[in-house]
């Protein structure tokens, strides 16, 4: 076991996110939208007959959700997910990689297209 003091800080990671022209912070999620967002990807989960997850039954709406859990518009409203599902899908699928490193959801940013968020 490591004796060295464990360091963190409460200042949560943030990033800017400029859309046409828009600004928009994209930020860590806080520990409850973390569980609102964990909770609704595990009630989408499949699981075979020994019980061990086999997949998700359904991803539909999950990258609107952790996007909106974690986007703040200019004034810092949260940006809704009905405004989010209007944007296309190369915007969501940017947004959504990012955020899942902000928020510790992955350990690395997958692959993104060049010059995105």
């Amino acid at each position: 076991m490591d004796d060295q003091p464990i360091r963190l800080t409460l200042k949560k990671k943030t990033l800017e996110v400029l859309l046409d022209g828009d600004r928009y912070v994209l930020s860590e999620m806080n520990g409850k939208d973390r569980d609102v967002y964990v909770g609704r990807v595990s009630g989408q989960m499949r699981f075979n007959s020994e019980g061990k997850p086999q997949g998700l039954k359904s991803s539909e709406g999950l990258q609107s959700l952790l996007i909106s859990l974690s986007l703040t518009d200019a004034a810092g409203k949260r940006v809704p997910e009905s405004t989010i599902l209007s944007w296309p899908a190369e915007a969501l699928t940017a947004l959504f990689a990012k955020a899942q490193v902000l928020s510790g959801l992955v350990d690395e940013t997958p692959a993104v297209p060049a010059g995105n968020v």
